[in-house]
């Protein structure tokens, strides 16, 4: 079968280990086709267990397929072991999420996979990656090596002189079928499927069953092990055709069509019994049983499912015409009552005081329980601390199957009116429990999961039912509040979305913007006051794509004029929202800077608009959003505005984090200058040039720094280096380091005995930091340079268009250990003379050859060889469209007047 896309398969040997990776599409055929892909990888190795890995696969695919909805990857990973082999899958989607292990319904056909995998894998795990899209979900499994005889020889279900079955073989045919057939499933595999709810029954491809679970064989009155080795045709009949060949026959033409699709189908039972079911199919190949067909089954309640059809019609026609002086209560339980087949049905709701009040009684004839009744009309509360007072204070439903045994109700008193089984279930309205809803039978009624699901599905809305009885008016107004919870939790959902997925504070609010349309209105328009004080506008969005042209005019050309009349400068200043259902010619004139504002704004037919402020309780306003109707003829109301006000806090949270975030930049980048040297001292026949440009990611202070130290009329010492970390603690150690050097250089001249005696200061202090720093110390008059390392990269030489590196084998870091550092002497001419830390040629998910190649090309294009040019142009070109995580720093020194002398950047013994 094949994939209807293009898929990438990557193979990867490391030593003994082996990892296979391929693409499948979104597609349902996608499913096998990654189990075959499994199987084909590991066919031959010799294992038993292939089965379970092909089941947990299959679960992890359905589960990118159906709930992803995304492409997926499959990675299969083979390590031997002294005995067998180890084997990782992962299954790698693009959606968002973190998948763990349900505990479905017993009555519900999905959501086992992850619980299947918990199950049978070895280890299993979920990995999202911070920041990015998708999710790996990986299982891994040890697989025995089978007995050394052949396997296949032993069985195989197409092999037909084996089996010795052909298509439409009787159950007498199939009696003497070896005991070949407990190869599959593998234990690991049977014992989940005998414990689903569901049946399950496999055949091969001639449709002879090999497996039929439990579940399978109670549904159709066959005895334990029975159906193995039966034709499938005795179940289907319909199926056999003519000449007996119809299994061949669908299996060619019709069954990789409908695998995966839910079915309806007729099977006979044992006693030839007609049993409407529901089934879904999946074809797989078995590495020794060839081609497998297993058909998933339950049975299909027609009835039940007509009867709820009909109970949710009657309960939706109630709630449409509920008149205002008939409350429809009595009809309420009377329809539920007679639909699901109870006796009697009362409605509890809350009193003063908070008790609970029986509010009407329906019983199916007089004859069932008057006691019962008679009591109620007495005493309206007795019973009311029983079951209706436990699914008050739990708002879970109950159901009793056996009132007379059960330890927690059997005093409540139902027992001797006559009833033997309730069930009760809370009536909500607006996620309060509003009331609850007792049943009460007079014959054992065991638990139906069928009604607990349809009463949770219909509670709320018999809750509004029973509020609409008020009055018409408030019916009216239950709709439109439904209307705007689902407007605000679509909106909410989708904000939520936007906060998570960009990160761009700027960008963050045009999304914003562009999710409020058209959900919460035509038009979006969001001002937001500077630190400057004027105002800008940062989004304009409308919800008509042929409208947008119009919208970015409003953007860039039309913010609010401050010498002006507008709603956002009146909001600004009141801090209180403003809305009209009406924008007249008058108040377009007046709040439109011109004649082609005013075009503008009637062109895209302005009706009306709502203006909340910007800002948290605890600060000033700093803008606005403003929500406009135009084009849809909607008209704004107070009731609007709740929505609207929820957009605001949402775009102020944006702004407010992200000008916070700026501040705490912008200070301590600032402290991170004041850190370093404040300029350069001037040196006679040189020319020196220093940068620092702070990590783009993150606002924290580091640990780069540069400095520039006269040793004498003579000598100057060019130092750089760097501090493990970004915060204050780097920020104190680098200064420590930076002003303890400064001193060293003066006493020992030699960089490698002043590295020395910093090491043993760096090594004598509790900090746990690791530092590096390069030292030249420069001879100004001869241009010789003597450098020495403490782990930090060598300097590089730019010289006639040429960029080579001055080789410093570096020491250790500082503060690892007591060494002796080098000293490493060249001589300097011509050319610039550029030292770096780190940050300007290391970046995660780079190699570090490339950036360094990087590096030295970009020294050779700079235009000029002046430091400042230099520095500038190189720091350009290695950070361009990154956003780096490190600080980086950059020191260069030229001769004035190069090019007048000998060649630079020669070693010198």
């Amino acid at each position: 079968m094949n994939v209807p896309a293009a898929t990438t398969e990557n193979a990867r040997t490391d030593d003994a280990t082996s990892t296979v990776t391929r693409r499948f599409p979104a597609a349902c055929v996608s499913v096998p086709a990654a189990r075959h892909f499994l199987l084909e990888h590991l066919r031959g190795n010799g294992d038993e267990d292939l089965d379970s890995l092909a089941l947990m696969l299959s679960e992890l695919a359905t589960n990118a397929v159906e709930h992803a909805d995304t492409a997926f990857e499959v990675s299969i990973t083979v390590t031997p072991e002294a005995e067998g082999r180890s084997v990782q899958v992962r299954v790698t989607d693009e959606a968002p999420g973190f998948p763990v292990p349900q505990q479905p319904a017993p009555d519900r056909p999905r959501g086992r996979g992850l619980r299947i995998v918990e199950s049978l894998a070895d280890a299993w795990g979920v990995e999202v990656q911070h920041g990015h899209s998708g999710k790996t979900v990986w299982f891994t499994s040890r697989l025995e090596p089978a007995p050394s005889s052949d396997p296949v020889s032993e069985f195989r279900w197409d092999d037909e002189h084996e089996v010795g079955l052909t298509v439409g073989a009787t159950a007498h045919d199939a009696a003497d079928a070896p005991e070949r057939f407990e190869a599959w499933p593998v234990p690991g595999v049977r014992s989940v499927l005998d414990c689903l709810n569901d049946g399950v029954i496999a055949t091969d491809e001639h449709g002879v069953i090999h497996y039929a679970n439990v579940a399978a064989e109670d549904l159709l009155g066959w005895p334990r092990g029975s159906l193995r080795g039966r034709s499938g045709l005795e179940l289907v009949p319909s199926m056999a055709g003519p000449s007996g060949d119809g299994f061949a026959i669908f299996m060619r033409t019709q069954a990789e069509g409908l695998a995966g699709r839910r079915l309806p189908a007729v099977v006979k039972s044992a006693e030839g019994l007609e049993v409407h079911v529901e089934v879904v199919l999946s074809i797989f190949e078995h590495p020794l049983a060839g081609r497998v067909v297993v058909g998933i089954f339950r049975r299909r309640d027609e009835r039940r499912m007509q009867r709820w059809s009909e109970l949710t019609s009657e309960l939706l026609e109630l709630l449409a015409a509920a008149p205002i002086d008939d409350p429809p209560a009595e009809r309420l339980l009377a329809t539920l009552g007679r639909r699901l087949g109870w006796d009697v049905t009362t409605l509890w709701t809350l009193g003063r005081r908070g008790r609970l009040v029986c509010r009407h009684v329906w019983t199916r004839t007089p004859r069932v329980a008057p006691s019962f009744a008679k009591e109620k009309a007495a005493d309206a509360t007795s019973g009311s601390e029983g079951l209706p007072r436990w699914v008050l204070e739990h708002g879970e439903p109950v159901w009793l199957a056996d009132l007379a045994h059960d330890e927690l109700f059997a005093g409540d008193g139902l027992v001797r009116h006559g009833f033997k089984s309730a069930y009760a279930f809370p009536i909500r309205y607006r996620g309060e429990v509003v009331g609850i809803v007792k049943m009460l039978s007079t014959r054992l009624r065991e638990h139906d999961f069928g009604v607990v699901e349809l009463m949770d599905a219909v509670g709320g809305h018999l809750g509004e039912l029973l509020h609409s009885s008020a009055q018409s008016a408030e019916r009216e107004q239950l709709l439109e509040e439904l209307l705007e919870e689902r407007r605000r939790n679509e909106f909410l959902n989708l904000a939520t979305q936007v906060l998570s997925e960009v990160f761009d504070y700027r960008d963050m609010v045009k999304r914003l913007a562009q999710i409020a349309v058209p959900v919460l209105a035509d038009l979006c328009l969001i001002d937001i006051a500077e630190e400057n004080g004027q105002i800008g506008r940062m989004a304009a969005w409308h919800a008509d794509p042929e409208k947008r042209a119009l919208t970015e005019t409003l953007l860039t050309d039309y913010p609010p004029d401050p010498e002006g009349t507008h709603p956002t400068l009146d909001v600004m200043q009141s801090g209180r929202s403003m809305w009209s259902e009406t924008m007249t010619d008058d108040f377009l004139r007046e709040t439109c800077r011109d004649h082609r504002h005013y075009e503008i704004a009637k062109e895209l037919e302005f009706t009306s608009y709502m203006t909340v402020p910007l800002g948290n309780s605890d600060e000033d306003v700093i803008g606005t959003v403003t929500l406009v109707s135009a084009g849809s003829g909607r008209r704004f109301s107070e009731r609007d505005l709740g929505l609207a006000e929820q957009l605001a806090k949402q775009v102020s949270s944006v702004v407010s984090r992200a000008r916070a975030y700026d501040r705490e930049r912008r200070i301590s980048h600032e402290l991170q200058r004041n850190l370093l040297p404040d300029a350069i001292p001037e040196l006679p026949g040189w020319e020196v040039a220093a940068r620092y440009l702070p990590a783009a990611i993150g606002y924290e202070v580091g640990g780069d720094w540069y400095d520039v130290v006269p040793v004498n009329d003579r000598l100057v010492a060019l130092v750089v280096g760097d501090v493990e970390g970004h915060d204050l603690e780097a920020a104190r150690i680098m200064s420590r380091l930076r002003n303890a050097l400064g001193l060293l250089v003066l006493e020992e001249r030699a960089p490698g005995k002043a590295l020395e005696r910093l090491n043993r200061v760096a090594l004598s202090s509790v900090q746990s930091r690791l530092a590096t720093a390069l030292i030249g110390v420069l001879d100004t008059n001869s241009g010789v340079i003597t450098f020495s390392s403490a782990g930090h990269p060598s300097p590089v030489q730019i010289e006639h268009g040429r960029a080579a590196e001055l080789v410093v084998p570096p020491g250790p870091p500082l503060g690892v250990q007591r060494c002796e550092y080098k000293d490493h002497e060249y001589q300097l001419a011509d050319g610039c003379l550029v030292m770096f830390t780190d940050g300007l040629v290391e970046r995660r998910g780079v190699f570090l050859d490339d950036r360094l190649a990087l590096l030295e090309a970009s020294m050779r294009a700079a235009p000029t060889g002046d430091p400042d040019t230099v520095s500038d142009f190189v720091i350009d070109a290695m950070t361009a469209d990154e956003r780096s995580t490190d600080d980086v720093v950059v020191l260069a020194a030229r001769r004035l007047g190069a090019g007048t002398g000998g060649t630079s950047g020669e070693p010198r013994t």
